[in-house]
């Protein structure tokens, strides 16, 4: 299986406040964490930004969104466009949550008789920035973008995609306020005192 991680970091962070991928947690700053954690799997990174954000970034695989309208699809519109062969795992910058073993856990459970495999909680709520997209589902995704409010997570209630439960609670909770990043920064204490 031919397989390229895809980073989004397009988003403005208007709650939050600052630049999600410019955040640094122990002095690193996220997105080369989330390089750090694809690399360990020998799957090449791509950063999906707007075009005024490619400078942001020291990181040669950036692939510049096309349509801002689109929000997070529009980076995944723009990866097929980058490479239509391959399946593309995407992932939020603000899922800080996310660990080396929950990419394990979706690669391993992954069918590929599937058009894609994402999460969803105990209620049925797909949560769609974590997940892998096969090229099957390309021509949909395609078909779905001349529907009115085309999102990820529309493509992802397909009956053809794989729905895998999180290992932890938490894990897919994203880092969109000042709150949410103090409590982050909380936790990672309370891990590291242990």
């Amino acid at each position: 299986m031919k397989l390229k991680g895809l980073l989004l970091c397009g988003g403005r962070s208007s709650r939050l406040g600052l630049d999600k991928s410019l955040l640094e947690i122990d002095g690193q700053q996220v997105y080369n964490r989330w390089i750090e954690y694809f690399t360990s799997f020998q799957i090449d990174l791509y950063i999906s930004c707007k075009q005024e954000q490619v400078s942001n970034y020291n990181h040669h695989l950036i692939i510049a969104d096309k349509h801002d309208q689109l929000g997070p699809l529009s980076g995944l519109v723009a990866a097929i466009h980058n490479d239509a062969s391959c399946h593309w795992f995407i992932v939020s910058v603000d899922l800080l949550y996310i660990t080396k073993n929950d990419i394990n856990y979706l690669l391993s459970k992954y069918k590929k008789e599937y058009f894609a495999c994402c999460f969803q909680d105990a209620n049925s709520i797909i949560y769609p920035l974590f997940s892998l997209i096969s090229p099957l589902m390309h021509t949909y995704i395609k078909e779905h973008l001349l529907l009115p409010n085309p999102s990820i997570k529309k493509i992802l209630s397909h009956p053809n995609v794989q729905k895998l439960h999180a290992l932890f609670d938490n894990s897919l909770v994203s880092i969109n306020t000042s709150m949410d990043l103090k409590n982050y920064l909380h936790s990672l204490d309370q891990i590291q005192g242990e």
